[in-house]
């Protein structure tokens, strides 16, 4: 949960935008460290590790890039396009 929290800090103080990956170490004492920021990690389904931690927690991977991209649209104030009922079906299996 700290981890997490810092990640987070770390992601807005640097006003990164949509995904990045912060790697972190723990000091002696157990405080979280940032050591590496990357602003354009991997997406690859089978080898990048956000892909394959939004899959573990429930997830799939058509979910995790619309969502990516709901979110920069919305930043963008562009407007998201409806999806029709046949993409809906094919990105729920």
């Amino acid at each position: 949960e700290l981890v997490g929290a810092e990640s987070l800090k770390v992601f807005r103080i640097l006003e990164l935008k949509d995904i990045a990956r912060v790697d972190l170490r723990l000091d002696i004492s157990g405080a979280p460290k940032v050591i590496d920021i990357n602003p354009l990690p991997g997406i690859s389904e089978a080898y990048s590790d956000l892909p394959i931690l939004y899959r573990m927690s429930g997830g799939t991977f058509p979910s995790l890039v619309r969502g990516i991209l709901r979110e920069s649209f919305q930043r963008q104030g562009l407007k998201w396009p409806k999806t029709t009922t046949k993409a809906r079906h094919r990105d729920a299996a």
